[in-house]
């Protein structure tokens, strides 16, 4: 047992008292706090601005809607603003990629949505009439194109209600 020593105490470096060392650790001490604080303070600041409000695909086409009912636009500009507000609702709700696609190729996926097939059934023939009002420069009627908003309007509202599916 002779090989085994005691633990020597804390040796510092010779030529500096022990109170500069107690300094120097009471300093570090303070700038790790100061960082810490700080850190947590921007981490909270950066965290509450990134949060944005999720508004629900219903309510921001409900919204988009009536805003398109209250304005005054011809039928060309009305149905492209009702084809947008539809297929981005039907992306959000329900991860089917409308807005990048063509009315042929959205038409069939139409089938997807879980809606009746009648209604299934008139918002393929309201797409295909708005694009002949959009692209082949067919005419608007005004009562149709308050009728054509109803209805998506009504699609809208009952899908959020959950009776979409019959």
């Amino acid at each position: 047992m002779q090989d085994i020593h005691d633990i020597k105490g804390l040796v510092l470096p010779a030529g500096y008292p022990p109170w500069v060392w107690w300094l120097t650790g009471a300093v570090l001490a303070a700038v790790l706090a100061v960082a810490v604080v700080v850190y947590f303070k921007k981490r909270s600041v950066r965290g509450s601005k990134g949060l944005t409000p999720v508004v629900p695909p219903d309510v921001k086409a409900l919204d988009r809607l009536d805003e398109l009912d209250a304005a005054h636009v011809d039928g060309r500009e009305f149905y492209y603003k009702l084809s947008a507000v539809f297929r981005d609702y039907v992306f959000e709700r329900f991860g089917i990629g409308a807005p990048e696609m063509t009315t042929e190729e959205f038409a069939p996926r139409l089938k997807d949505l879980p809606l009746a097939v009648e209604d299934r059934r008139k918002l393929k023939a309201l797409c295909f009439a708005g694009d002949t009002i959009k692209f082949a420069k067919g005419i608007a009627i005004e009562t149709q194109m308050q009728d054509d908003l109803d209805y998506v309007r009504e699609i809208v509202k009952k899908d959020s209600r959950g009776q979409g599916n019959r």
